[in-house]
């Protein structure tokens, strides 16, 4: 790892970004109240996990 830091390279998965559309949209449901927790993950096909940490981003 070392090695590869030194050549400019990072490991791991990429950030997402809280400008994204699906992060976007998930805090806008999320805002409506009237929609449940679970429907909004399929609406967006993203994991329970995946939407809490959504709606954390700043």
């Amino acid at each position: 790892m070392e090695a590869a830091r030194a050549r400019g390279r990072n490991g791991g998965r990429p950030k997402v970004a809280a400008n994204e559309a699906k992060v976007v949209l998930a805090k806008k449901l999320h805002a409506d109240k009237s929609l449940e927790i679970d429907d909004i993950c399929k609406t967006l096909r993203i994991s329970c996990s995946t939407f809490y940490r959504y709606v954390r981003l700043d």
